[in-house]
């Protein structure tokens, strides 16, 4: 995209919408093309600027004294972009801090471990995540990691109570909580979104297939 093209796209902006509606990113993306016709840097695809750009900000924020602003932050965000990767596994794992639960000796066997989240098959799952498993629905209590390994959601079932072809209300049934063996062959789904409802229900959103 060149210098005129965004220029072009800046005064159309202006012209339909007024200032009001001109933000700094409209500014900022004057700068790539110039950028890289002056210095031939290459631009990765995978460096994410959206959905990073709290992170981007803040250090920007906290960066005072500096010769060199942009590479100051830019060098605080990769240190922080790698500390971060290295914390990421990749296999089926309990996720943060666990703790070993006596209660559930009887049920799932000794030195079964709790925790708040799991990763099960890339998909991350925590404590009161709605899961979608052979047909049914339920609402995550806990997470655990038995003594050979084996991951187990405790789960408190959910009961359908209307829904379109889109979204879905659900009832949690009695409090008994269910354990569910992740072995690799149960599949485990997140609807799009769900929200808790003042009457205790839960509407989830879905595709169709659902």
């Amino acid at each position: 995209m060149t210098h005129t093209h965004n220029s072009r796209c800046a005064e159309v902006l202006e012209a339909v919408y007024g200032l009001a509606y001109i933000k700094p990113k409209h500014h900022f993306a004057f700068h790539h093309a110039l950028r890289y016709r002056t210095t031939g840097e290459v631009f990765l695809d995978c460096f994410v600027h959206e959905r990073k750009h709290q992170g981007v900000k803040a250090f920007g924020t906290t960066i005072k004294n500096t010769s060199s602003f942009e590479s100051s932050v830019l060098a605080r965000a990769i240190v922080e972009q790698r500390r971060q990767i290295q914390g990421i596994s990749l296999g089926d794992c309990l996720v943060g801090p666990a703790v070993q639960d006596e209660r559930l000796v009887n049920a799932l066997g000794p030195k079964t471990r709790l925790s708040k989240a799991l990763s099960y098959k890339g998909l991350l799952v925590g404590v009161n995540d709605v899961v979608l498993f052979d047909g049914q629905a339920a609402l995550v209590r806990a997470c655990a990691q038995m003594q050979d390994g084996a991951l187990v959601l405790l789960l408190c079932l959910l009961s359908r109570t209307e829904g379109g072809s889109a979204h879905t209300l659900w009832r949690p049934e009695e409090p008994v909580v269910h354990g569910l063996r992740l072995d690799g062959s149960v599949v485990v789904s997140l609807p799009y979104a769900w929200t808790f409802q003042e009457d205790g229900r839960v509407l989830s959103l879905q595709s169709a297939a659902h």
